[in-house]
């Protein structure tokens, strides 16, 4: 019965051996999951986040930038000058609708939809307020009525104003939406971690266990 008892030896040997490879195999399948999760998160994070924060910034400068430009066309001395200041203000605001746009595209909540359902309504109001201004100066030889009127009403400066406001907001809500999911990242990095100490001990335990019985299989054979 030798021959029975080296095959029950053998068989039992390479059970644990391959419940040792399962282990280890369930280790690396475990680091891997582990940080293919943590890269989608940073991964949409940055596509759905901080993308958009930073395409707003960019619009944020912009739209500054066309504050100045309506102002350097209303104080304009000459109609040239302003036509210059005026395409430029054009060329803001057709990258500007791009950003809103593309960021639009981006939306992963309701609140976030508000938001930017807020600054598509604003944004329109803005461009018939600077409309208004460039049509007001082409009509004018004296740009200086207009002036008066853009400082006295006020009109320009308090739709920019609420402007500028709502992009603070958004970027405010995407840097705090930032800041969840890098939690949720690094909550995701420690569980992985446990997970695979976890594994890990199992499989050195029974490595352990394998060793004790080849040797006890070789010294005093089953």
């Amino acid at each position: 019965m030798q021959w029975s008892r080296n095959f029950r030896t053998t068989t039992k040997t390479l059970a644990l051996v391959f419940i040792m490879i399962f282990l280890l195999l369930t280790v690396a399948f475990t680091g891997y999951s582990t940080s293919e999760t943590i890269v989608n998160i940073m991964n949409s994070t940055f596509s759905y986040y901080v993308q958009p924060a930073l395409a707003l910034g960019e619009m944020k400068s912009m739209a500054i930038q066309n504050r100045r430009m309506i102002l350097n066309i209303a104080i304009a001395s000459d109609k040239k000058l302003a036509e210059n200041y005026e395409k430029r203000v054009l060329d803001n605001r057709k990258k500007i609708d791009d950003i809103i746009d593309q960021c639009s595209k981006m939306i992963k909540s309701p609140k976030e939809k508000v938001l930017f359902d807020n600054l598509r309504a604003q944004d329109s109001k803005l461009f018939v307020k600077q409309n208004e201004i460039i049509a007001l100066r082409k009509s004018m030889e004296n740009p200086e009525n207009l002036m008066l009127r853009m400082m006295t009403g006020g009109d320009v400066a308090n739709e920019e104003a609420k402007y500028i406001a709502i992009i603070e907001e958004i970027v405010v809500f995407l840097t705090e939406a930032c800041a969840e999911r890098n939690a949720w990242a690094d909550a995701e990095g420690r569980k992985g971690t446990v997970r695979i100490l976890a594994v890990s001990m199992i499989a050195t335990i029974a490595g352990l266990l394998m060793g004790v019985f080849v040797s006890r299989t070789v010294t005093n054979p089953l």
